[in-house]
């Protein structure tokens, strides 16, 4: 269980959109995963940046995620491909 804390008006897309047009690192790959439909707006700001949406859900559910992974588990294992393909073309990935 957990418990998250944050100001009203400041939901995830609005705060993720923040720390990526604050903190943008030039030629950085955007990455989300999320679980809930709390995610969904992140999955819009993040899709409006040209990045990747990937929900994570046992069973199909509408979403804004261009991607669906099954579990946590596979999560890890997409992730670990993704960096490695990513360091073969070059990609800062760390």
């Amino acid at each position: 269980k957990f418990l998250e804390v944050g100001p009203a008006q400041a939901g995830k897309g609005a705060s993720v959109a923040y720390l990526v047009d604050t903190y943008a690192w030039p030629g950085s790959f955007l990455v989300y995963v999320g679980d809930d439909d709390n995610d969904e707006e992140a999955f819009e700001a993040i899709r409006g940046r040209g990045g990747v949406t990937v929900q994570v859900a046992a069973i199909p559910r509408p979403t804004l995620a261009q991607y669906r992974l099954g579990s946590p588990a596979e999560v890890r294992a997409w992730l670990a491909d993704l960096i490695v393909r990513l360091k073969h073309t070059g990609a800062k990935t760390g």
